[in-house]
């Protein structure tokens, strides 16, 4: 087994901070320009990059990669006329007057984001050690817990997160045809974001909870399933 203080196992943290950093400086960025453009129509289109910056940046998480590749897949939503009245439209689209092919390109990037992160997350979780992990390579020598392990928490985490977005989903579908409907609509978006993004995380991380984490991802995606109905027959 590999020490904790091996050069080539350093390097990989050190890396991986960076690379951590340099997600939610991109995420800020992404953040600013929403809230800049957005924020009089859809006050919280901002808010999942900001949050994903500040998780990024505090917990240190390979797993908050899963998020980073969740938040950019979740992206491309707003490139869709449909789904752009109700949850925002991308920013660019805002700030420029692009074409149908334009919009396909700026949807093949962001394809490209999301699967440089999750292939980062895939190669960078190997920093909570291997020793929880199956089906690696023989030839490959054990790697000691670099990255203090999270994912209990966060598997928690996403599961809450999951059920208020249900939950808010539904009194979205009570209030009806109101602008806090809408509002609430928005809340629960983000929770979707950051229950699957965090859900997933955790699943495919070394954890005790990962039915916490699988319920959270089902919960997630039955949210969204759950806002496109109440947004069709009951909102709009």
């Amino acid at each position: 087994m590999l020490s904790s203080d091996h050069p080539s196992v350093q390097l990989a943290a050190i890396r991986f901070r960076r690379i951590a950093y340099a997600w939610a400086g991109l995420s800020v960025i992404v953040g600013l320009i929403t809230f800049r453009l957005l924020s009089t129509s859809f006050p919280f289109a901002a808010v999942p990059w900001v949050i994903c910056a500040l998780l990024l940046v505090s917990i240190q998480q390979p797993s908050s990669m899963a998020l980073v590749a969740v938040l950019w897949g979740t992206s491309i939503l707003h490139l869709l006329p449909g789904m752009s009245g109700l949850f925002g439209p991308d920013p660019l689209t805002v700030l420029f007057n692009i074409s149908t092919i334009e919009k396909i390109a700026f949807a093949v990037v962001r394809i490209l984001l999301l699967l440089m992160a999750w292939n980062q997350f895939m190669f960078y979780r190997m920093l909570y050690g291997t020793a929880r992990f199956s089906g690696l390579p023989k030839d490959l020598p054990a790697i000691p817990e670099v990255i203090r392990n999270r994912n209990d928490s966060l598997a928690r985490i996403a599961l809450m997160v999951g059920i208020i977005s249900l939950l808010t989903v539904w009194g979205a579908g009570l209030i009806g045809k109101e602008n806090m409907a809408l509002h609430l609509i928005a809340i629960a978006y983000i929770c979707v974001i950051l229950s699957i993004g965090l859900g997933l995380g955790a699943i495919f991380s070394p954890t005790n909870r990962r039915r916490d984490a699988l319920s959270a991802v089902g919960l997630g995606f039955l949210s969204f399933l759950s806002m496109l109905v109440v947004a069709r027959f009951v909102i709009l």
